[in-house]
């Protein structure tokens, strides 16, 4: 709530001393917003990475699940808050993943399998990308999301993973995904 309110503020201060903006005072507020959340998350990240010393680790998982989610989508939390604590602790815990090949090969399947099956999910409205090409982000991020078969990464594995259940819906009756 601190960052939506704080965005509204300067967007409303930025519309106040240009007002020929007034009608563009959304949009100055979700850039604002967008700003106050990166920020933050990307200085927790490489603050923690330089003390672990895990940083090159913790830009992998960051990126990985960064560009997946502009191509797959994902839920979304509800407070921007939020949002920074869990990708830190997230991004924190993937940059310390270590495991043998099959295990690395069993998470980038499961992967692949939940965005062939869920992707791409809650995009509408979130996104650049007119609805008819969701066809085309869901198979650029199988492809991407199966290069990893080759790379063999324990960190993209596991960015892979957690971007990927993001993207599951709950059932509705009707069997529709809510």
């Amino acid at each position: 709530m601190i960052i939506k309110k704080l965005s509204v503020a300067i967007a409303n201060h930025v519309v106040k001393e240009a007002p020929e903006h007034e009608d563009r005072v959304e949009s100055i507020r979700y850039a604002i917003a967008y700003y106050l959340n990166v920020v933050p998350t990307i200085a927790l990240i490489v603050t923690i990475g330089l003390i672990t010393d895990e940083l090159p680790n913790m830009i992998i998982a960051l990126t990985t699940f960064a560009i997946m989610r502009q191509f797959t989508g994902g839920y979304h939390l509800k407070s921007t808050e939020m949002c920074i604590v869990i990708t830190v602790i997230v991004v924190t815990a993937i940059s310390f993943s270590d495991y043998p090949k099959l295990i690395i090969n069993i998470l980038t399947l499961a992967s692949v399998l939940l965005i062939i099956l869920f992707a791409p999910s809650r995009l509408e409205g979130k996104t650049r990308f007119p609805k008819k090409y969701f066809n085309h982000l869901r198979i650029t991020a199988i492809l991407l999301a199966a290069t990893n078969f080759i790379i063999l990464s324990p960190i993209i594995s596991s960015a892979l993973l957690l971007q990927s259940l993001t993207l599951i819906r709950r059932l509705e009756k009707g069997g529709e995904a809510g």
